[in-house]
């Protein structure tokens, strides 16, 4: 159960965030996300590995590829990425440029503005740091999307209306592995055991230009978030 994080220079929130499974820095995921995580950081996606990030995807988010043509699920699956959030890490912050679609693998992540008007607020799970960000607007569990609504067809995209940040695992604490005990120098037993899981949230994220070319057109009539 052990993935590994990448370096810790991010230039915004002090990680790299993609999930690289080579590091020396280990952090502790489920199965399948694990094996998402190191499917999406193959070099070589052949079409064994495709076939395994779909497959992952459909049992973690099965609403992102709803409706889509094979064609543009393999796209997908061929240029996907997948980066975790440390709990109260900044995503994006409201003003920045769009750079992709999201998804929540593992964890939760909450949506905050700022807006003129305070009656907008709403009970936020994490007060304190997080009103520089504005009012909390709402959170997105593991399964759901974000990001669409500052896509333009034209390509003149706007920028984030809204700050994203991490809630981390929120409530995934403890998960369940196959471990082996020793009984004798010769004898392996497998068992079950607890661990808990590291505090991060995990997105998928769909770049910007295979966003546009791949799912662009199934959301354009049903824009729910930005």
């Amino acid at each position: 159960m052990n993935i590994n994080i990448g370096s810790k220079n991010s230039r915004r929130n002090g990680g790299d965030h993609s999930l690289a499974p080579n590091d020396s820095n280990a952090i502790i995921l489920d199965d399948e996300t694990q094996r998402l995580v190191n499917a999406t950081s193959s070099s070589n996606r052949n079409h064994e590995v495709i076939e395994e990030i779909l497959e992952l995807v459909e049992k973690k988010a099965p609403k992102l590829l709803d409706g889509l043509a094979t064609d543009n699920k393999i796209r997908i699956a061929r240029f996907c990425q997948v980066k975790w959030y440390a709990h109260d890490n900044l995503v994006f912050h409201q003003g920045d440029e769009p750079d992709a679609y999201y998804t929540v693998i593992r964890g939760a992540v909450s949506i905050y503005a700022r807006h003129s008007s305070p009656t907008q607020s709403k009970a936020t799970p994490d007060e304190g740091s997080r009103t520089k960000f504005g009012v909390f607007i709402t959170q997105i569990p593991p399964g759901e999307s974000f990001g669409e609504l500052s896509f333009n067809e034209n390509g003149n995209h706007s920028r984030r209306n809204a700050s994203v940040i991490s809630d981390g695992s929120h409530g995934q604490a403890r998960i369940r592995m196959k471990s082996e005990s020793h009984h004798s120098h010769s004898t392996r037993t497998p068992h079950q055991c607890e661990l808990e899981a590291s505090n991060v949230c995990v997105l998928l994220l769909v770049p910007e230009k295979v966003y546009m070319s791949e799912m662009f057109a199934r959301h354009s009539e049903k824009h729910h978030t930005k």
